[in-house]
């Protein structure tokens, strides 16, 4: 299944009022600075999307369905949250 993420954007000082609203098609300049857009499932800004009708964010819809939403093997390895921006696990050989 593939979702249609709606992704938090950051305000942070150092942003620009066109770079992100260009990328995203949406009016530039943008009403204030936008600095960094989120993509994923960080509890700070998790991606937002719709599933079967109803509206969730992505670090919900992971915690209710880990094996589901990641697959077993990816839970397994780095347990039941999205796996990218953690440390990689090293495995000796």
């Amino acid at each position: 299944m593939i979702d249609r993420l709606a992704n938090p954007i950051k305000d942070y000082a150092w942003g620009s009022r066109t770079l992100i609203a260009t990328l995203t098609d949406r009016p530039a300049p943008s009403p204030g600075l936008e600095a960094e857009m989120w993509l994923g499932a960080h509890p700070s800004g998790p991606s937002a999307l719709m599933r079967d009708g109803n509206q969730t964010t992505l670090d919900r819809l992971i915690a209710a369905n880990p094996i589901g939403e990641l697959g077993e093997k990816t839970v397994k390895r780095f347990g039941p949250r999205l796996p990218y921006l953690k440390r990689p696990v090293w495995k000796s050989r």
